[in-house]
Order: C-alpha cells, then sequence, then structure tokens
C-alpha cells in the first residue's frame, strides 16, 4: 500500500473517531437540555447594531432558545429607514446574553412567537412587516429535542453497530473452523470457503 494512502485512511479514521465523540456529547448535551426544558426556559441571545444601507441603522437580535421540549431559533431585525431609531450603539460590540428562568407551558401560545406552518415535527414562521417607520423582519423555527437527539446519535449508533459486527467477525475467527463472511464450515475446506468463496490464511489456523 502506498504511504499516501496508509497516510489518508488513518487520517480518515481519527476523522471519524473525532466526529463520533463529538456527536455523543452533542446527543447528551441535548438530552439533557430536553429533561430540562420542563422545567426551565433556556436561552442565549446576540444583540447588534449595526450600520444599514444609507445612513439608516439596524438593530439585529438573534436567539437560541430551549424550551418545553423545543429547541428554538429566532431572528429579529430592524430596520429604520426613517431615521426614527437612535444612532447610538451602532459601532458598539454585539451583546451576548445568556439567561435562564421558570418553564411557561404558554409561553409561545401567547403570541410571543406563534409558529403557524409546519412540515413534519418541524414548526417554523416568517414574516415581514415593511411599515412607515421601519422595516421588520421576523423569522423562527422550533424543532423537537427528540429529533435533534434522533440525528446526533446516528454517527454513535453506526460505529456502534460496526464496532459490534467487527467482534462477532474476529470472534468468528478465533473459533478457527469458520468463514469469517458468513459463518460457513471450514474444516474440511480449510483457507478457503466453499459458500462465499473467501479466501484467507487465517481461517483453518486454531
Amino acid at each position: 500500500m502506498a504511504p499516501w494512502r496508509h497516510w489518508a485512511r488513518r487520517l480518515g479514521r481519527w476523522a471519524l473517531n473525532v466526529a463520533t465523540v463529538a456527536s455523543l456529547v452533542l446527543c447528551l448535551a441535548v438530552g439533557a437540555l430536553w429533561v430540562r426544558s420542563y422545567w426551565w426556559y433556556d436561552t442565549c441571545s446576540r444583540a447588534v447594531f449595526r450600520p444599514g444601507p444609507g445612513a439608516a441603522p439596524e438593530f439585529r437580535w438573534t436567539a437560541w432558545e430551549s424550551d418545553r421540549g423545543r429547541l428554538i431559533w429566532e431572528f429579529h431585525r430592524l430596520r429604520d429607514s426613517h431615521g426614527i431609531m437612535l444612532v447610538v450603539g451602532v459601532n458598539d460590540p454585539p451583546v451576548w446574553e445568556w439567561k435562564a428562568e421558570p418553564a411557561d407551558p404558554y409561553r409561545w401560545e401567547r403570541g410571543r412567537g406563534i409558529l403557524d406552518c409546519r412540515w413534519g415535527p418541524i414548526r417554523w414562521t416568517s414574516s415581514e412587516n415593511p411599515a412607515s417607520t421601519a422595516d421588520q423582519y421576523y423569522r423562527a423555527i422550533a424543532i423537537p429535542h427528540w429529533l435533534s437527539v434522533a440525528t446526533c446519535a446516528v454517527v454513535p449508533a453506526a460505529r456502534a453497530l460496526g464496532w459490534g459486527r467487527r467482534r462477532r467477525h474476529l470472534r468468528r475467527l478465533a473459533l478457527g473452523g469458520l468463514c469469517p463472511t458468513c459463518s460457513y464450515d471450514l474444516r474440511a475446506t480449510p483457507g478457503r470457503c466453499s459458500e462465499c468463496g473467501w479466501k484467507g490464511s487465517r481461517a483453518g489456523a486454531g
């Protein structure tokens, strides 16, 4: 085997291990948020003023939330097209804020962000309101925690299944008289499987 292929294989295996660990940690973290979301409402937000088109300032607010079994992303944009908003804060750095408060089962039902569209378990809303004093833009999407946990668990689950298959493969090799591919008895034809065609010097060892 060429050296570059060997190193490429090692690098790919290392990247897959890192992805597996990261997916597992993320799966556990989202699972913990899932359980916590029924007692506590967690939100991490970022607010920033920035210059908009021309001289009109623009305010942007982004939030990531965990609430009542859902992960929610919200985005608000308020653009002052008529000079009503103060320009103070345009050059300030973004403001990050994290807070937690007791969960409110009616938070979304009171109109703070009604998710009026649905695609399977995913819900979202979208609005754009060019008003007389400001242009308002709003987006929100909610994904169930269980869907996020299931998505994050795909890679670790696939690796676990592969690990289980490898253990069974090594166990068949350890027996010495079975084909490592199809478990066919190789005592009559050691070194070659007449069932699936597998060849190997280790088949008849033991």
